[in-house]
């Protein structure tokens, strides 16, 4: 299997709501859906033109003679609608009102913002597009302000004879909104988590040849959906994320088996049971996502597969020349080959071969300086994501990583960890100040004994940090107070949270480590507290550390 194969599995089994707006839905005497006829070639198509070369309006009824199929292929709703029917996906009709609004408020507005994908027709009411792009327009900025995770496709479905004149329309549009669009060819435009194709509905006369392969069939446009909604999340990584979300979707019902309303008595007793220490809905979160995750575990692509993935995307990957020394020097080997050989099947493609080189020369060769790609990666294992950033404010505990600006000459900001244990930094009296053990971080050194952590400063600049050291150097302490909750709360300061120590000293919030890296580091600094002072030969200490 092909990672394009693979993306293309992942989101037909992702998608689930698609929403068609047009404004010939609906026939004009009964208002009632236009069903099909026994003889579906009967009705005449309203994305051809007419002999005056004006588009058609309402549908009408044609003899089988003059009628031409082939050319003028019959349009139905209901023929979309089966399309992604056979897809296993509901396709929702929506015929707006003339002069219809598309402020957040409206239901036009409303409807399109919960959907997968929105297929939109260009010429709603004959208004070449200037009705829609207000609503193509509020639909993105909606989405990079308030929800930017949200991945949608739109797709504009038009009889445009030039579809080019349409892009130029959307772009030019979009970008006097000052909002940034990346154009790719032929007709798809990419702004945040949106991605906006161009299609060309079939049949329509004057159309260049070069724009016939964006042509789709009413009855095939199912299947170039899911194809370019897939191109969306062309990789390992955000394939086999949709894989595992369509997996949670798929098994909603089994989720939510598991916290059946006969539960909710034994709920209560536990809940009032904590409620003077803690609120038992805190609780649920982790309960649900250990669900999630049972879901996730069991429902993983084969091995075999997951092998053919990756060797696959091994081969197609973008890779720069690298620098591996050996093959340099033996010319019977070559080096993009096996480093392909080697990101595909791993040290097994390498038997008697060149000794591979660093890891530092697969990441130059991914251009890793450029895109960060490799510390991204290391964060994902690393931190907890915020994904609420504009409501939550983090909290100082355990795991927590804050930032001090030094106050003296130098300008190199120190990094610590809180090693408050989870416990006892909650439940804490409002206006009281708590003393909280911090651990300084240091850049990563070669020899140290310690755990590497990845923390991103900005979207640009990442600290590689260790938690190696002994305690006289690494260990202090510093007083917070609570806030209301019984927790120290971070307060914000424009784009920045931070948290107010002794003396007015701000400890800027940075991340949070995921629990089971939290305890190793502080596992690690307990062994490093607890360490049996011996008086042994000099000779053999060295030797056994490595230093002689």
């Amino acid at each position: 299997m092909t990672i394009k194969e693979f993306a293309r599995v992942a989101a037909k089994e992702y998608l689930h709501s698609i929403v068609f707006v047009d404004d010939q839905i609906y026939d004009r005497a009964t208002e009632h859906p236009v069903e099909s006829s026994t003889i579906v070639s009967r009705f005449k198509s309203p994305f051809v033109r007419d002999k005056a070369g004006e588009q058609s309006g309402t549908p009408t009824v044609e003899s089988p003679e003059v009628a031409e199929p082939e050319e003028a292929p019959p349009y139905h709703p209901k023929q979309l609608v089966e399309s992604f029917a056979r897809e296993g996906m509901v396709c929702a009709l929506y015929e707006p009102e003339r002069n219809f609004r598309t402020d957040p408020t409206s239901e036009i507005f409303r409807l399109c913002a919960r959907a997968d994908v929105v297929i939109f027709d260009w010429d709603l009411y004959g208004e070449d597009g200037h009705n829609l792009l207000p609503l193509v327009t509020n639909l993105i900025q909606e989405g990079q302000s308030k929800s930017p995770y949200h991945v949608r496709l739109f797709a504009i479905y038009t009889s445009k004879p030039n579809l080019f004149s349409v892009g130029n329309a959307l772009l030019s549009h979009l970008e006097a909104g000052q909002i940034a669009v990346t154009p790719t060819p032929p007709l798809s435009f990419t702004t945040g988590a949106t991605r906006i194709i161009v299609l060309g509905k079939p049949g329509v006369i004057d159309r260049a040849n070069d724009l016939k392969g964006l042509e789709v069939l009413e009855q095939n446009l199912a299947k170039r959906i899911i194809d370019e909604f897939s191109e969306m999340h062309s990789g390992i990584l955000p394939s086999y994320a949709l894989h595992g979300l369509a997996c949670i979707r798929r098994n909603t019902q089994r989720i939510l088996d598991k916290f059946h309303r006969d539960m909710d008595g034994p709920f209560l007793l536990h809940r009032a049971s904590l409620l003077e220490h803690e609120d038992a809905f805190q609780q649920f979160p982790e309960l649900l996502a250990e669900e999630a995750l049972a879901v996730m575990l069991d429902g993983q692509i084969p091995v075999d597969i997951s092998a053919k993935i990756a060797v696959a995307r091994s081969r197609e990957m973008k890779l720069n020349p690298i620098n591996w020394p050996q093959v340099a020097a033996n010319h019977s080997f070559d080096a993009d080959s096996l480093a392909r050989s080697y990101l595909g099947e791993g040290s097994a493609a390498l038997e008697g071969k060149p000794r591979k080189p660093p890891d530092q020369a697969f990441h130059e060769a991914m251009d890793c300086a450029v895109t960060h790609a490799d510390d991204r990666f290391a964060a994902l294992f690393n931190l907890r994501t915020r994904y609420f950033k504009e409501n939550a404010v983090p909290e100082l505990g355990f795991g927590t990583i804050i930032k001090l600006q030094p106050i003296g000459p130098s300008l190199t900001p120190e990094y610590s960890i809180c090693l408050m244990p989870l416990c006892d930094s909650v439940r804490l009296k409002t206006g009281s100040r708590e003393t909280f053990p911090f651990w300084k971080l240091r850049p990563i050194a070669k020899g140290k004994n310690g755990y590497g952590l990845i923390v991103p400063i900005d979207k640009t600049v990442y600290a590689r940090l260790g938690t190696s050291g002994k305690p006289r150097d690494m260990l202090w302490l510093d007083s917070l107070e609570a806030s209301v909750g019984g927790m120290v709360r971070a307060e914000r300061d424009g784009e920045s949270f931070f948290f107010t120590g002794t003396h007015g000293q701000k400890l800027e919030w940075i991340a949070q480590l995921k629990p089971s890296h939290a305890q190793r580091v502080a596992h690690n600094i307990g062994q490093s507290l607890s360490r049996v002072a011996v008086v042994e030969a000099e000779w053999l200490r060295l030797m056994a550390d490595g230093k002689t």
